[in-house]
Formats: structure tokens, C-alpha cells, sequence
């Protein structure tokens, strides 16, 4: 029997995809303490309808790539499906995601969002546009459907489109996901090659896949980020202690990791830069403060901690052999 959380790949993207959404959402709670009183049950199914979302685009990739996957010898458990099965449960994957929204699909914006969204994450594996392999167009299809455009469906259920600093999160959202799929490609790039599937990286090699993601994508998000950052603790100051916090703890970590490896590695999804400031640090920080002045809800940060908890628990696991190997090189020392 398959194990649910294999079909749906979700150690792919839970982790990366799922908790920033819940940061930058908790913002807009900590910046309007109305919306914050009756923001839990919007908030929670706009999260299942993105979790569905990143289902779908994830099951209709490994049912377009069924014959490219075989070369390259990946596994996905739809690939042995059949085509009736399969289009089945996407069909039903989409079902689900609309009885999601349902209930708001006369709030501006919620219903052309989300078909968008649908739309570009179908768009990006499937023929005859399969963006995936369409260069730079790819790139941008890509970023937006896994990152952009779940964003702005949040944006418009939540009402806030008419907010600078959501627009500036979506700036923001986009560019992580250039950079990640950059980082996959990057990755995949000798499979890539063995099954002849087209991408960015393998059409420009991996010397400009990198040059384009360290040296232009990233400055970019960097500065937008501070922005950001800057903007959002002007109307919530405690905030503001993210980047101390933030900085703290990367100098922890780079100590922890001192012969081992860096601490910032360009082609791994588990050390790419600002990867734990997403994933862990921020959306933890800014979801405790949250709690904190509205205690009503708890409810949203016990769900994005169950929902990243086995993370999480590799994060800490990790944590703790590095220090134990530092406990130990210091006994060593000191002996």
C-alpha cells in the first residue's frame, strides 16, 4: 500500500512551500487585529486549499513526466497507475479545492485567483504549453504558481489586496520561487539530461543557472526583503527583532557547522540561503507573537507546527549532533 505523504511528495514541499505562507499571513493578522477575530477558519482553509493546490500541480507533473521520469529513473507512485486512475484523482484533487474556497467565492478576487492558480499549475507539465520546458518563461510559470499566486488567493480571501506589503511579500514569494526552481533544475540537471527534458539549466549550463540565481536573483530578494521587513515592523515593531534574532542564530549555526560543511550551500535544498529564515525562524517568531496578543489564535500556529513538525524535528535532530560533536572537539581540546 502507498503511504499517503509519499503519493502527495510531500517531504518535496511541505516544508518550503507551506510555513512562509503562514509568516507573511500572520502579519497581516498582527497589522489588523480585527481581521485577527475572525481570520482563524479563512485562514485555515486557505491553507488547505494551497496544500491541495501543491498537490495537484506535484500529481499532474508526475503524470505528464510518467515516460521522461522512467528514463531518468525516478519513481512516483502515479506513474503506475493507470490513465483513468490518475486523471480520477486530479479531478478530485480540484473538487476538493473548490468546496475549499467555496464559501468565499463571492469575496473579490478568491474564484479568478484560484483558477489561475489551478490553471498554471497544470499549464507548467502539460502539453501542449508545458512551461517546464519553455526557458525563462518556465522559470516565471513556475515560481508563480508554487509561490505568487497561492499568496494572492490568501491575499484576496483575507482582504488584503489593497495592502503594500502583501504586494511586496508576492515581489518576494516570486523571486524564492525563481530561485528555487533554479535549484531543482540544478539538482536534476544529469537526469534532466538522461531523460532529454528541456530546462533553463540544462539549455544554459550550470555555471549561468548559478551566475543568474547568486548573482541577480538573489541581491534582488535580499534588498526587497529588508523592505519588507522594514515595513511591516513599522506598524508592528516588535518585528523588528527579526533580523537580530535571525542573524543570532545563523552565527550559531555557522559555528555549529565549522568543519563540517558551509553553512549556505547553493545546490542542496536543506542549506539554501535564507531556507531556515522561511521555513522555521520567521514564521515560529512572527506566529508566537501572533498568540501572544491574540490568544484566540493558537489554533493556526498548532496547525503550521503540526503541519512542519516532522521538519522541524529533523532540524532539531540535526542541532543536536552538530553540538554534541562540538561538545566533544571541545573535551578533546581541553583534555
Amino acid at each position: 500500500m502507498i503511504r499517503f505523504p509519499i503519493l502527495i511528495r510531500w517531504s518535496d514541499w511541505g516544508a518550503s512551500k507551506i510555513p512562509p505562507l503562514f509568516a507573511v499571513g500572520y502579519t497581516w493578522l498582527l497589522q489588523d487585529s480585527a481581521l485577527a477575530q475572525c481570520a482563524n477558519t479563512p485562514f485555515a482553509l486557505w491553507i488547505t486549499f494551497v496544500v491541495v493546490l501543491a498537490v495537484f500541480g506535484y500529481g499532474v507533473n508526475d503524470f505528464a513526466d510518467r515516460s521522461v521520469d522512467k528514463l531518468a529513473g525516478k519513481t512516483h507512485p502515479i506513474a503506475s497507475w493507470s490513465t483513468a486512475r490518475a486523471v480520477t484523482w486530479l479531478v478530485a484533487l480540484l473538487g476538493i479545492g473548490v468546496l475549499t474556497l467555496y464559501p468565499f467565492r463571492r469575496d473579490p478576487g478568491v474564484v479568478p485567483l484560484a483558477a489561475v492558480s489551478c490553471v498554471a499549475a497544470a499549464a507548467y507539465s502539460l502539453r501542449p504549453l508545458r512551461f517546464k520546458e519553455r526557458g525563462a518563461v518556465g522559470l516565471v510559470v513556475a515560481a508563480c504558481a508554487q509561490r505568487s499566486l497561492p499568496l494572492l488567493v490568501g491575499m484576496a480571501l483575507l482582504g488584503q489586496l489593497a495592502n503594500p506589503t502583501a504586494w511586496l511579500a508576492v515581489l518576494i514569494f516570486t523571486l524564492v520561487g525563481l530561485r528555487w526552481i533554479l535549484l531543482h533544475q540544478t539538482i536534476d540537471l544529469a537526469s534532466d539530461e538522461r531523460a532529454g527534458v528541456r530546462t533553463f539549466a540544462r539549455d544554459h549550463g550550470l555555471d549561468r543557472t548559478q551566475a543568474v540565481l547568486k548573482n541577480v536573483i538573489f541581491p534582488v530578494e535580499l534588498v526587497l526583503l529588508m523592505v519588507w521587513l522594514v515595513a511591516v515592523a513599522v506598524e508592528v515593531p516588535v518585528l523588528a527583532l527579526v533580523l537580530p534574532g535571525y542573524a543570532a542564530w545563523f552565527l550559531i549555526k555557522a559555528s555549529l557547522w565549522q568543519g563540517v560543511a558551509s553553512p549556505l550551500g547553493w545546490t542542496t535544498y536543506r542549506l539554501h540561503p535564507l531556507a531556515d529564515l522561511y521555513e522555521i525562524f520567521l514564521p515560529l517568531f512572527a506566529g508566537t507573537i501572533l498568540v501572544a496578543r491574540e490568544p484566540h489564535c493558537i489554533p493556526l500556529l498548532v496547525l503550521q507546527i503540526s503541519l512542519q513538525a516532522a521538519h522541524l524535528w529533523s532540524q532539531l535532530a540535526t542541532v543536536r549532533k552538530l553540538l554534541l560533536r562540538r561538545i566533544r572537539l571541545s573535551a578533546t581540546r581541553i583534555s
